[in-house]
């Protein structure tokens, strides 16, 4: 048992009720209120279990909630399920689309950023390996001799991996199964036989993932990334960079349905999650999201959607600018996140408290008086995100804080969203891919979040509006004393060298439209830039661009970190789901005008966010190093005459 007086000590710096947002669903850090939303939870795994007995079900579910209500928590709860019952599904987060051009590589990118994703924190293993193992069972189990192993050897592998799919990643046995030349081969005729219609590229990606050497791009290819012939020819995959959009879109959902393919054959399923749906913001970002829906559901096999939304804005907005019959197809499975009555409320008090204490607490709410935090529970139905609140007003109170400090500021509020968004971005930003979209939104939360102190203004901005243009973003800076100049911002992720050489020769050409136009190419240090040996022309192309004054941004780690925690945190913002409380106000959202208020004043100087070396670059005059050279030779040869 822990002493009153240590309890007090720990609640001081490890509040337990000053944060009411899940966050993100991959990381749960408290424990689980099974009665919390339970009907919600029960209708949904009473569809993943139909969809497991008949895999060609066209299945879907709706999932309605306001802010608070425990949306993105239930989600999290079905990870968890994942985790700790090694449950037949598998499981994918999609965050909101960018491009809606990109429907069907975006969808695939997303499910393949989960499918890759350790499914434990402390493991190695993902989910896609487990989907590997279940075929290498299949293949040993139908007596094909791969190898030189004896029949015996062959049996006992069979029975690791009915134990656990995944115990070929640790068997020297199958490690040498695995590099055998002839495995790859047998493998893909076994494949090719047996899925007809299964896509050709996607089979020798899957065997090749098997590769220590080969993991890495064949992970990025499965995230639509158009890799370098070098890269294609290793995987024995079509290229990319001739293909057109619509091509590519073809391809995905070809790629889509080989997974569909996979999945049924092995008896598992993949729950699809659509979350923060406030963020399509456009008539073309709805139409994107019911494409996406309708194929999952009468296009693929053994994929089950289920899409979360706010109550109003489902029934104000999508319900009828959606495509009616896959309306029809959300409402014939719906459920609706209702509020908590007091016992719910406090178990979550007492959950949440067991576990800052490292023990169950039982009945004793200490230093919290019990019986009080009832009657007020008692007296309305509140939200999960309420009764948070409500706890660490009573706390606070507790623990002698001064009226003021009784709940956190906006400014705090937003703080710690970011400070816990970038944490868990740095610890597993291998996990995202490099992307140009995400990184084109804190763009624009770059542009329009200027200081006044910064000495320029932007007068006005032009966003592509889609992947397809090179220039990501044109706007016009009105610097004080100095007048206006033309900034072009390049924003790159391409692997393929023709691809990346374009957008440079862009670049070139806006900076040769006029002496004062200032371009920025900005392109994570994580995509690989590799030398003049290898890529001779997009070299040269990018020696031309510095040398006409264009400047070259290298995102670091941490930096990309940094820029992807202000995109996932507006979504966040966005969604609602972003709140502080006040004794004046109660409950309120932060608008995303004062989460734009915040990074101009608050965080745009920080150290490692890279805006603070964006201003200076902007202020700073274009150096046209070949124009300087002519000068200063034609300095030279009149001085001679």
């Amino acid at each position: 048992m822990i002493e009153a007086s240590t309890k007090i000590e720990i609640l001081k710096t490890n509040n337990p009720f000053v944060s009411a947002s899940t966050g993100d669903p991959w990381v749960n850090r408290f424990p689980d209120i099974q009665s919390i939303n339970d009907k919600a939870y029960s209708l949904i795994s009473r569809l993943i279990d139909q969809k497991l007995n008949n895999v060609q079900d066209g299945i879907s579910c709706l999932i309605l909630g306001e802010a608070g209500a425990g949306k993105t928590h239930l989600i999290s709860r079905l990870l968890q399920r994942k985790i700790k019952d090694n449950s037949l599904f598998l499981f994918s987060y999609i965050q909101p689309i960018e491009d809606p051009h990109q429907t069907f590589r975006y969808l695939l990118r997303e499910i393949a950023v989960s499918l890759c994703r350790p499914i434990k924190e402390d493991k190695i293993a993902s989910q896609l390996d487990s989907l590997f193992g279940l075929f290498l069972l299949d293949l040993l189990g139908k007596k094909i001799k791969i190898t030189s192993i004896t029949r015996q050897e062959q049996k006992g592998l069979i029975q690791k991996l009915r134990q656990n799919p995944l115990s070929y990643l640790s068997s020297k046995i199958l490690k040498s199964v695995l590099e055998n030349p002839k495995f790859e081969q047998i493998a893909r005729n076994y494949l090719m036989n047996t899925f007809s219609g299964i896509d050709r590229n996607f089979v020798n990606v899957f065997l090749k993932y098997r590769c220590i050497h080969h993991r890495s791009h064949s992970i990025s290819w499965l995230k639509s990334v158009v890799l370098d012939e070098r890269d294609c020819e290793e995987l024995g995959v079509a290229k990319r960079i001739d293909m057109s959009e619509r091509a590519l879109e073809q391809e995905a959902r070809d790629i889509l349905n080989s997974i569909g393919m996979i999945l049924g054959k092995y008896g598992r399923l993949l729950v699809v999650c659509f979350d923060r749906m406030e963020n399509l913001n456009t008539l073309d970002h709805v139409h994107s999201f019911g494409k996406m829906l309708e194929f999952l559901v009468d296009h693929t096999y053994a994929m089950l959607p289920i899409a979360f939304f706010r109550g109003q804005l489902w029934e104000e907005r999508f319900s009828h600018e959606l495509n009616q019959h896959v309306v029809s197809r959300l409402h014939s499975n719906t459920a609706v996140l209702t509020g908590c009555d007091s016992s719910d409320a406090l178990n979550i008090v007492k959950a949440r408290l067991s576990f800052i204490f490292g023990e169950d607490i039982g009945d004793d709410f200490y230093p919290i008086d019990k019986q009080k935090l009832t009657q007020v529970f008692q007296s309305e139905i509140l939200s999960p995100r309420e009764i948070i609140f409500e706890a660490n007003r009573v706390l606070n109170e507790i623990l002698d804080n001064p009226i003021g400090d009784q709940f956190e500021s906006v400014n705090s509020v937003l703080m710690n969203l970011l400070k816990r968004e970038y944490a868990n971005l740095k610890k597993n930003l291998k996990e995202i891919a490099p992307d140009r979209m995400r990184l084109r939104r804190t763009l624009g939360i770059y542009l329009n979040s200027i200081p006044q102190k910064s000495g320029f203004k932007v007068a006005s901005v032009k966003v592509a509006k889609s992947e397809k243009e090179y220039i990501d973003c044109e706007c016009v800076i009105d610097i004080e004393e100095k007048g206006e100049t033309k900034i072009a911002f390049i924003i790159d992720d391409a692997q393929h060298h023709r691809a990346v050489d374009a957008k440079l020769r862009r670049g070139v050409e806006f900076l040769e439209d006029n002496l004062t136009n200032k371009v920025y190419y900005i392109r994570e240090r994580r995509s690989k830039f590799p030398g003049a040996e290898v890529w001779k022309r997009t070299n040269k192309t990018l020696k031309e661009f510095k040398d006409k004054g264009g400047i070259d941004i290298r995102l670091s780690q941490s930096q990309a970190a940094f820029w992807y925690t202000l995109t996932f945190a507006n979504y966040k913002i966005i969604d609602g789901e972003v709140t502080n409380y006040n004794d004046i106000n109660g409950l309120q959202t932060v608008s995303e005008d004062r989460f734009l208020e915040f990074i101009a004043n608050d965080l745009h100087d920080q150290q490692g966010l890279s805006f603070k070396d964006l201003d200076k670059a902007i202020l700073k005059p274009r150096i046209d190093r070949l124009k300087r050279k002519r000068l200063e030779k034609l300095s030279v040869l009149q001085l001679y005459e």
